[in-house]
């Protein structure tokens, strides 16, 4: 009687094991296969018979909902070009797995924050903020972007840190005062998209600032660019 009691205890054990791990398997699935180098650069209707129909397009971004997780795809000429994922404990991705020269293996991105990456990573990072000084705007946002070489395949990588980020709203404090003169004002001026730091001033300060912030989203991909004007293909 004991024996058949343990055997069932046993039994339960394996199943639930297993059956959470063939659960956990399936929702990631999708994302796994959808964040592969193999998927930049592929037609947007092989893209779609995985991620499926896009719910929302906007310029030659498409917004995708795929097992919860909100993933963007740009797309140019009918290709995928640039992958970006929104982050949290169930919607991530192995970055090792894109020929990412760094110094070490890094952190899933839903746990690395902006300061494991900026030292595992080879090469500079430039910042921008947008929102950051506007009453009536959304909150702050912050992106870090690190533009590949061709040791990296010429992988782009851009972070964005949210309001929701752990340390974001302190930093990002600090960071417009180190911007503004002593009568509250932003020393330097906005694109017309109200994006600061574009010629990238502040940008070492800012790797100070917010490495113990952790990352909302990360878009991988070619030709990224940043957010104040389009990236040149000259030297590229």
């Amino acid at each position: 009687m004991k024996k058949n009691i343990k055997y069932s205890v046993v039994t339960v054990f394996v199943f639930a094991f297993f059956g959470l791990s063939v659960c956990s398997a399936a929702k990631t699935g999708k994302i796994a296969k959808i964040f592969s180098e193999d998927m930049l650069s592929v037609d947007l209707a092989y893209f779609e018979q995985i991620a499926g129909i896009a719910k929302y397009t906007r310029g030659n971004t498409k917004i995708y909902y795929v097992d919860n997780c909100e993933v963007t795809a740009t797309v140019v000429n009918g290709s995928v070009t640039a992958l970006g994922l929104e982050l949290s404990s169930k919607c991530t991705f192995d970055l090792n797995k894109f020929s990412i020269n760094t110094n070490g293996k890094l952190p899933m991105p839903h746990n690395m924050t902006l300061g494991q990456f900026s030292t595992l990573i080879l090469g500079d990072l430039s910042f921008t903020g947008q929102y950051l000084r506007c009453g009536s705007c959304p909150d702050p946002i912050i992106y870090a972007l690190r533009i590949g070489s061709h040791a990296d395949n010429w992988l782009d990588i851009l972070l964005e840190m949210t309001s929701n980020a752990e340390n974001q709203e302190e930093a990002t404090t600090s960071w417009i005062r180190a911007m503004s003169g002593n009568d509250g004002y932003m020393n330097i001026e906005s694109d017309a998209n109200g994006i600061f730091n574009c010629d990238s001033k502040y940008s070492a300060l800012a790797n100070k600032l917010f490495r113990y912030v952790k990352i909302s989203k990360i878009t991988i991909g070619n030709n990224i660019g940043t957010l104040c004007e389009p990236l040149s293909n000259e030297g590229r």
